[in-house]
Formats: C-alpha cells, structure tokens, sequence
C-alpha cells in the first residue's frame, strides 16, 4: 500500500474534526483514523517514520472528545460497537496518547456494559491497550485504580 504520511494524516484528523457533524463521520471511522495514528506512533519510535511528524495533541483531544460523542449518541445505534472502543483505545495507546481517567473509565465501562458481544480479539486489544494506558500512568504516578481487572471480570 501506500506509505502513511504524518503530514497527511494530519490532515485527515483535522478533517474529520472538522466534519464532525457529517453523520459519515462515525465512530468507525474516527476509531480507525486512532488507530492510524497509532501505527504512526509506532513507526515513528522504531525510526522508520522518514520526515513524519506527531498529529499535535490539541487535535488528537478534539478526535478524542468528537469519539466519546459519537459513542455516547449512538448507543443502540451502532456507534458504540465494542469493537470501535477497542480499535480506538488501541490506537491511543500505540501513539502514547494520553487519556483521561475519566474517559478512560467511560470506554472501559463501555466495553464492560457489551460483555458477551465483545469477541475474544475485542476484549484482548483492549486489555493490552488499557494496561499499557495504565503503566504510562503510574510511570507518572498519576492516580486511577485498575481497569483491566474490570475487562477481565466482564468475560
């Protein structure tokens, strides 16, 4: 495929913040822009990113905040798929973006509310992504009690 660009998947986000309102632009597709962004961030520690750039935090904030409303809105309507949650926790944590506790635990609760609907690759994606959320935290000694235990009582 072609090589993914920071600065044009830069300008994917910022479009798609922009686009919020589209009712094209769904949790889906704001989960996988995440995830891209992760495998960017991934990219990029490796030293394999060749001019890239990190999406600045601002606007990985305005995705994040466009996510959790589009999730919130459309419980019942496919916009809170498990698997979204999942693909953009991944995501987050593949480009050390930083959550907060409380939006943390809103997607963890989520994914926990979904129990049985969650599939074995849902829920194992999510556990890796929360753990690698929490050990950044307490790396910073930032407080918030376990979630993972929380995922892994839901099953």
């Amino acid at each position: 495929g072609l090589p993914l660009r920071a600065d044009s998947l830069e300008a994917l986000v910022a479009h798609l913040v922009a686009a919020g309102a589209d009712p094209a632009c769904n949790a889906q597709t704001l989960a996988n822009t995440m995830y891209a962004v992760g495998r960017l961030g991934e990219r990029q520690q490796r030293g394999g990113g060749e001019g890239a750039t990190v999406v600045p935090e601002a606007l990985l904030e305005s995705l994040r905040a466009l996510f959790l409303q589009k999730v919130r809105k459309g419980r019942g309507r496919g916009n809170d798929h498990p698997m979204h949650v999942s693909q953009f926790l991944l995501g987050c944590a593949k480009a050390g973006h930083r959550l907060p506790g409380a939006t943390l635990e809103a997607l963890v609760g989520r994914l926990v509310e979904a129990g049985s609907a969650c599939n074995a690759q849902t829920l194992a994606n999510s556990i890796y992504a929360v753990g690698q959320m929490q050990r950044e935290r307490e790396r910073r000694r930032e407080s918030g009690g376990p979630l993972t235990g929380e995922l892994f009582r839901s099953v």
